[in-house]
């Protein structure tokens, strides 16, 4: 079995840069690819997140100056290999923020996975997640709303189908997972938002700093661990991390 990993780019959300690395050039504005993927070869057609909404929803709710354009929805771009959005089986969500949770109900009969912690949160989030969630609280309608799950519990690394594994990176949300992917070329790992840019592993070597963490957490003790983590199933390549947020990735193939 050899599984391959396609990269889908579903808009670009406005943000600033000091949300992608913390601490680094504040106040700068960023327009920030909102990625998803879908992964192939194996026993089901897998998701890894669905990514983001359209612009009206996403400049009402969220970030001001985000765009999708007409065709980038998940669900519309499915084509381009082959599939509808009924040929899915199975959605991975590395967590459950706004811009990686939407247009589920195209998707009616895939079983869903995410965390437990992730679930727990989202149903109550403090005030400051509130919009991160769509909670009702604000007047939106989250789109995981009456879907059933499949929580994994606990921080050890789960099979969820031969070559394909989830394991537990919280500290950009209490319950962030990242998903490893075995392929010809070896493990790559979808990272969700534990890494949002490659400008998170590279670090600052003139600052004896190892990771340059993401700028949006819930806890900045589990990003660095989880940072470890993830590098760590990765054979210490950095290339074979796909984090969440990065630009020069976009329409990109795994392996290549």
């Amino acid at each position: 079995m050899s599984l391959t990993i396609h990269a889908i780019n579903t808009g670009w959300i406005g943000s600033f840069q000091n949300r992608l690395t913390n601490c680094r050039m504040d106040g700068v504005k960023v327009m920030t690819p909102s990625l998803c993927w879908l992964v192939t070869g194996g026993e089901k057609n897998v998701l890894v997140d669905t990514g983001m909404c359209d612009t009206e929803r996403a400049n009402k709710w969220h970030h001001a100056g985000s765009k999708q354009e007409p065709g980038e929805a998940i669900h519309e771009q499915l084509p381009k290999f082959g599939l509808k959005p009924a040929d899915i089986d199975l959605i991975i969500f590395t967590h459950l923020h706004w811009d990686h949770v939407q247009n589920l109900p195209q998707f009616p009969d895939a079983e869903l996975v995410c965390h437990e912690k992730e679930w727990q949160f989202a149903m109550a989030p403090i005030p400051s997640y509130w919009h991160s969630y769509e909670h009702p609280i604000i007047g939106a309608v989250p789109p995981f709303q009456g879907r059933e799950f499949r929580l994994l519990k606990g921080d050890a690394e789960q099979q969820i189908l031969p070559g394909i594994s989830a394991f537990f990176t919280p500290g950009h949300s209490p319950g962030s997972m990242s998903v490893a992917v075995e392929t010809a070329d070896g493990p790559y790992v979808i990272a969700g938002d534990a890494v949002m840019t490659y400008d998170n592993l590279r670090g600052d070597p003139a600052k004896r700093q190892k990771f340059l963490p993401i700028g949006r957490y819930t806890d900045i003790f589990q990003v660095f661990d989880s940072l470890d983590r993830i590098m760590e199933r990765a054979g210490g390549v950095m290339e074979h991390v796909l984090p969440g947020h990065d630009g020069t990735i976009v329409g990109g193939k795994w392996p290549r």
